[in-house]
């Protein structure tokens, strides 16, 4: 429990720092120090007159014992090719197998982001940041012993921007960076749009082992690695792609284990569709040195009971502790927690007609000051949070965490109590009800079952007791998914659809830029499901992701909250969180107290120890 809430604390706080390291991961060397021998005496004759008894054959060593370790996913992939892969189930098959230029490595017991199929950081070659050259390992090798050199990443980074294919690849033409005339080169099939050559696009082969890219803007050697460091730029093996690729662009590459080949930590030997996959280590992956455990059985398993006593009998090395089972591991000294990429919000519909006092700004900040974030983590797996930004975000190059910067700079309203002051909350709902002319205040949640309908129904019970008996009235509305999107969707049309509701978001690229992760409450998201009105914050938003520096970045992505807090449409509550636990004999590749949201617990480098 100590351990579990340490960890717990030290994330709320968003305090977690993540030391930088060298660029390749340490790991330890054989002692070739010249051994001494004592000098003996002279050994003694035989004794002729005594038997020769035959002398008894060494015992052969005994083979060390293959390191298992026993998996599971809940939900069956898809696809295994990389740039058409939809799913995020996918990405722990690929993760696996498929190795990149660029990803986060175990140092020191800190996941640093490095060299993988590349030799060395992009080097930046006119020194102004926008022409770099990465060198690939001349080891780098597919399983089958086929060479990764620049001809792979060129065929692959051309096939990803394809126009005809229309791959669910944009952030390859842009993300950490962008590419010179890649955007254009992979959007020239669409209608009004002029044709782009290849020929112009900033991605060039230098040598044999060397690609170089051209970026729009300066950049640094950070931003190109991990924009190298996605699912959507692993490497494609050209020749068995073309295969099992039709003249039509459709492809059976990766739909299977023998439609693949890896590069990796891992190979697929097996895959069970919704039952097994098996792993066997890879001997031609660049960094086998690094890779302890031999096999790796992956279970399909969608029933949490079951998943439990698998785990309980010995079945299963790692357990996912679900809302319903929290209890049961709260005092385990092995039990983990860890922030997700999911920021949750209540949004709020101020284009409600039947319910005028969501558009009041004193109601608004009566519901933010109302909320108890420290006590919803009783109620869910959940981390405080006063940011519409995940707790993982950053982007410094010393792994300094965005929160971090926020905390410090006071971003934030009420932080020293997680957003939460009764006294103030009433002040603001008392200013509310006689602005509006009311005498008390009804308001509707919607949600699904789970974390979502918890946490109403505690504010069910917490509100009355702040603003007083009878003032306000809260219901509870539980639907399903596809229900709740549809009438948050259509408030432009259908203004009365809903009142309140928590919405989590989670923003793939939010660990690079954390501004993305205010994007859904801008007019720049078109799909947004609230009116989130804000001139202020739609301007900060475009000048924050458009920041030359982290240091810029931060400040910028601080002004936007802080513009944000004069509409509260959103109200920030908690950022998801994640609870698990790994059997006794089980050695995490990093240390859990330095985990960051995007690099994941390293598992490919992860141990058996017994």
């Amino acid at each position: 429990m100590k351990r579990m809430l340490a960890l717990i604390l030290a994330l709320t706080m968003v305090m977690a720092l993540v030391a930088c390291g060298g660029d390749k991961p340490t790991g330890s060397t054989p002692d070739k120090s010249a051994t001494t021998s004592t000098p003996t005496e002279p050994s003694k004759p035989a004794d002729s007159s005594k038997p020769t008894e035959p002398s008894k054959p060494a015992e052969p060593e005994k083979p060390a014992e293959p390191k298992v370790v026993n998996e599971y996913q809940k939900n069956e992939s898809f696809s295994l090719f990389p740039q058409g892969s939809k799913s995020a189930y996918d990405d722990y098959i690929l993760d696996r197998i498929i190795a990149n230029l660029y990803n986060y490595l175990p140092v020191d017991g800190k996941a640093v982001m490095g060299p993988e199929l590349a030799d060395g950081e992009p080097v930046d070659v006119n020194g102004d940041g926008k022409t770099w050259n990465i060198k690939i390992k001349k080891d780098a090798q597919w399983q089958n012993g086929d060479p990764i050199n620049a001809d792979t990443f060129l065929f692959t980074l051309k096939t990803a921007l394809d126009p005809k294919l229309v791959l669910n690849t944009t952030t390859v033409a842009k993300n950490n960076i962008e590419i010179v005339n890649a955007a254009a080169y992979y959007q020239q099939a669409q209608e009004g749009k002029s044709p782009v050559a290849w020929e112009d696009v900033g991605i060039k082969k230098v040598d044999e082992n060397t690609i170089q890219i051209q970026t729009v803007a300066a950049v640094k050697a950070a931003d190109v690695m991990k924009h190298f460091a996605t699912k959507q730029t692993m490497p494609l093996h050209e020749g068995l792609f073309t295969k099992l690729t039709a003249a039509d662009g459709t492809t059976t590459y990766g739909s299977s284990a023998d439609t693949v080949l890896a590069c990796g930590a891992y190979t697929l030997e097996e895959w069970v569709n919704e039952s097994l996959h098996v792993y066997q280590k890879n001997p031609t992956y660049v960094l086998a040195d690094l890779v302890n455990i031999d096999t790796v059985n992956e279970h399909i398993l969608k029933d949490d009971n079951t998943i439990l006593q698998m785990f309980e009998s010995g079945q299963l090395d790692r357990y996912g502790v679900s809302t319903a089972s929290k209890e049961k591991f709260i005092d385990d000294p092995r039990l983990i927690a860890y922030p997700s990429r999911t920021s949750s919000t209540l949004e709020v519909n101020t284009a409600n007609t039947e319910n005028p006092i969501l558009g009041n700004y004193n109601f608004r900040m009566a519901m933010y000051y109302a909320i108890d974030r420290q006590a919803l983590t009783k109620v869910a797996n959940y981390i405080p949070n006063l940011s519409v930004i995940t707790t993982g975000a950053g982007g410094m190059e010393d792994g300094t965490l965005y929160q971090t910067v926020a905390y410090a700079n006071n971003t934030y309203l009420a932080q020293d109590t997680y957003g939460y002051d009764p006294k103030l909350a009433k002040e603001y709902f008392d200013k509310a009800l006689t602005e509006m002319n009311q005498t008390s205040a009804e308001v509707t949640f919607l949600v699904t079952e789970g974390g979502y309908s918890k946490s109403a129904e505690y504010l069910q019970e917490a509100w009355p007791k702040i603003f007083g008996e009878g003032k306000i009235k809260v219901n509870i509305d539980i639907q399903t998914t596809g229900v709740i999107s549809e009438r948050r969707s259509s408030w432009p049309t259908n203004p009365n659809g809903y009142e309140l509701a928590f919405s989590g978001f989670a923003p793939s690229t939010t660990d690079h830029t954390p501004a993305y992760g205010a994007r859904y409450y801008t007019s720049h998201y078109p799909q947004r499901n609230a009116p989130h009105e804000n001139a202020e914050a739609d301007e900060l938003y475009t000048k924050a992701i458009n920041a030359a520096t982290p240091e810029e970045r931060y400040e910028l992505t601080m002004q936007l909250e802080k513009a944000l807090q004069k509409t509260m449409t959103a109200i920030p509550v908690v950022n998801g969180s994640s609870l698990v636990v790994y059997a006794d004999h089980y050695v995490m590749a990093i240390d859990p107290e330095t985990y960051t949201t995007g690099s994941g617990w390293l598992k490919n480098y992860a141990d058996i120890v017994k």
